[in-house]
């Protein structure tokens, strides 16, 4: 591998690395293929902040991946993800997800790739992630693959999407929830790409389920920084849109927090106020404790 690369260096993060996920690369890398830390990890640990999740991707195919954690005594168990190319290994009670090299192809669904297709490529694959700064990955020796200006955006603190922005959201819509979530997360502020393509993918909300996005806002609700992912999603209005619940079998749409709007620019007494409606709701979502009841009561007080 070219280490010259532009697009390749070295940030010597190799002591922070989990022992058990340097392992799973080293078996995988001596059965003949590649192998790298992917996501939010590789951000985690370029932010100084220890990864809660160590994901892998590889140019193995599935049935390789299981072959060779089998001929290592790693543990695996069945899930949803091998259509999708993901083998879950457990080592030590913990679980490291493995995915093949892949491009997705979107269609119907709103939030799942109809289809899936692995390929040899690291850089293919970081192409369909969501936003620059989880599309970074890095082998065991500590080499850091970016292609598409990822440390260029933590270092400036702003969320792009990976690509055309409207493209991303439109391919799955849940990336519009996990934008103001990674906001609120990360104190990070939204690329005007971002902001302006938002209102394209609203049409693909509706074929979301209530139940991702509602752990996506539960997630946000706990950040450090909630409010500046709810802000961006009032200011889009992309509170105002509809997801899907099923009801004694049959699917029905649901409005999901239309109720915020009102409150932007709404004025309060400025004898008892420093703030407007909408503002004063942020800062007492922010300064509450971390707690989802908290949160939620704190916000809508």
């Amino acid at each position: 591998m070219n280490i010259t690369n532009k697009n390749i260096y070295n940030l010597n993060l190799k002591e922070k690395y989990d022992s058990n996920a340097v392992f799973l690369l080293e078996i995988i890398e001596k059965s003949g293929y590649e192998a790298y830390f992917v996501g939010g990890c590789v951000r985690d640990l370029l932010l100084n902040k220890k990864p809660s999740d160590w994901d892998i991707t590889t140019s193995a195919i599935p049935d390789k991946i299981a072959e060779i954690l089998h001929n290592f005594n790693v543990k695996t168990f069945d899930n949803a993800g091998m259509k999708y190319g993901t083998v879950s290994a457990i080592i030590n009670e913990k679980i490291y997800e493995i995915t093949t090299f892949r491009r997705d192809i979107y269609r119907q669904n709103s939030h799942l790739p109809d289809k899936v297709f692995f390929t040899e490529n690291l850089k293919e694959d970081l192409s369909r992630r969501d936003f620059t700064i989880n599309a970074m990955a890095s082998d065991r020796n500590g080499n850091i693959y970016d292609y598409f200006g990822g440390q260029s955006d933590l270092q400036r603190k702003i969320l792009k999407t990976v690509g055309d922005s409207e493209k991303s959201f439109c391919e799955d819509a849940l990336r519009l929830f996990r934008a103001c979530r990674f906001l609120g997360q990360l104190n990070f502020e939204p690329d005007n790409d971002l902001i302006s393509a938002m209102p394209y993918a609203f049409y693909r909300v509706s074929g979301l389920s209530l139940e991702r996005v509602k752990r996506e806002i539960n997630k946000l609700v706990l950040t450090d920084y909630a409010s500046k992912g709810f802000d961006l999603m009032v200011r889009t209005k992309l509170n105002e849109t509809r997801c899907s619940v099923k009801e004694n079998g049959k699917s029905k749409e649901i409005d999901i927090l239309p109720e915020l709007s009102h409150l932007v620019d709404l004025p309060q007494m400025k004898e008892f106020h420093r703030f407007d409606a909408w503002k004063h709701s942020l800062v007492a979502l922010d300064s509450s404790k971390p707690l989802l009841i908290n949160r939620w009561a704190a916000f809508f007080t």
